[in-house]
């Protein structure tokens, strides 16, 4: 990965986590988070994962996210002097869930060694 690609990266989490809270409005009962994106090498695509707390808000956040996302790039082109602004993707950060289900197993390993004992 270029450094100009990384750049990129930290320059859209930035900026986006500022326009989402400013300008987006989500369902007061919810928290969303931006937790990583990813920069094609040519810069026209991005890949924006979010963290939705509750879940059962996931599909309403994302519908609201690609509403707000061309206005974003608006911003974004203008304050930016490249030749092109991505095209931005969002998708669902499933890390914690996995996390959980990792230690899940993990705890019940360690009762299957205690019960054993």
């Amino acid at each position: 990965m270029s450094q100009r690609t990384e750049q990129f990266e930290e320059l859209i989490i930035r900026e986006l986590s500022e326009f989402f809270s400013r300008e987006v409005e989500f369902p007061l009962e919810c928290l969303v988070t931006l937790t990583r994106v990813k920069v094609s090498d040519d810069l026209k695509y991005a890949t924006v994962w979010l963290s939705v707390l509750p879940e059962k808000f996931t599909g309403t956040c994302l519908t609201i996210s690609g509403r707000a996302v061309r206005e974003f790039q608006k911003k974004l082109f203008r304050k930016m002097h490249t030749k092109f602004i991505p095209k931005i993707n969002f998708k669902v950060d499933i890390t914690e869930k996995k996390a959980e289900v990792v230690e899940n197993l993990i705890n019940q390993v360690k009762e299957d060694e205690s019960d054993i004992n």
